[in-house]
C-alpha cells in the first residue's frame, strides 16, 4: 500500500511540473474525496499482489519462533515432529512454563509436591446398550460358537448382535370382534314370493 501511495504522490507531482508549476507552488491533493477513491485502488492492488499462495506461506515461513529460531509459524514447521517433541518435553525442559501453562487450565493445588488427580472416564452401568438382550450365559455359549448359532428363542441382528425373536414382534395382532360384520346393503329378509301360489287351481 505504501508503494502504491508513493507512486500516486509522483505521479501527481510530475503532472503538476509537466502543467508549469514551479515547485515551491506544487501542493498534493489530500481532500477525503480524492484520498476515497485513491484508498479503494490501493488496497485492490495489494489484494492483487499478495493473493498468492507462495507468498502467503513465505511470509509465515520468516516469522521464526522459539529459542534460537528453530521454528517458523509455517505449517509445515508447526506440525513437525520435532515441534511435537519439543511439546512432549515441555514438563521436563521448561518447568515453570508447564506450570504456567497448566494453572490457567486447572486450579493449583495447595501442596505443590501432590499432583493434581485427572478424574477418570466413569462408566455408568445403568445403561442400556442395544442388541444386548440375552442373559450372559447365553451371549458367552453365541460367542464360543463364533458367533454363527443363535440359541432357542433368540436370532442374530443385521449388526451382529443377539436379541429376542419374538414372533408376535413380527405381526400385528387383530382384534376379532364377537359379532359378524354386516356388509353390502345391510341387514336383508329373505321372503318367499306368494304371487303364483293358486297358478296351478287355473
Amino acid at each position: 500500500i505504501k508503494e502504491l501511495q508513493h507512486g500516486n504522490i509522483v505521479l501527481e507531482t510530475v503532472t503538476q511540473l509537466a502543467a508549469g508549476t514551479t515547485p515551491d507552488d506544487i501542493q498534493l491533493d489530500v481532500t477525503k474525496l480524492t484520498l476515497h477513491d485513491c484508498s479503494v485502488q490501493w488496497f485492490v492492488e495489494a489484494f492483487k499482489l499478495i493473493n498468492k499462495p507462495e507468498i502467503i506461506q513465505k511470509a509465515f515461513s520468516l516469522c521464526t519462533a522459539g529459542t534460537d529460531n528453530t521454528f517458523n509459524l509455517s505449517f509445515n514447521s508447526l506440525t513437525s515432529v520435532e515441534a511435537h517433541r519439543m511439546l512432549r518435553d515441555l514438563p521436563w525442559t521448561t518447568p515453570d512454563m508447564w506450570r504456567h501453562i497448566q494453572s490457567r487450565h486447572q486450579p493449583a493445588s495447595e501442596d505443590p509436591a501432590v499432583p493434581a488427580l485427572v478424574p477418570e472416564d466413569t462408566i455408568d452401568d445403568d445403561d442400556d446398550e442395544p442388541g444386548d438382550e440375552a442373559p450372559l450365559e447365553l451371549l458367552l455359549q453365541f460367542v464360543t460358537s463364533g458367533k454363527k448359532c443363535a440359541p432357542d428363542g433368540y436370532r442374530i441382528d443385521v449388526d451382529g448382535s443377539l436379541i429376542v425373536d419374538s414372533a408376535a414382534d413380527m405381526f400385528e395382532e387383530v382384534s376379532m370382534s364377537e359379532e359378524p360384520v354386516q356388509l353390502g346393503r345391510g341387514k336383508c329378509t329373505h321372503v318367499v314370493n306368494k304371487q303364483y301360489d293358486g297358478f296351478e287351481q287355473h
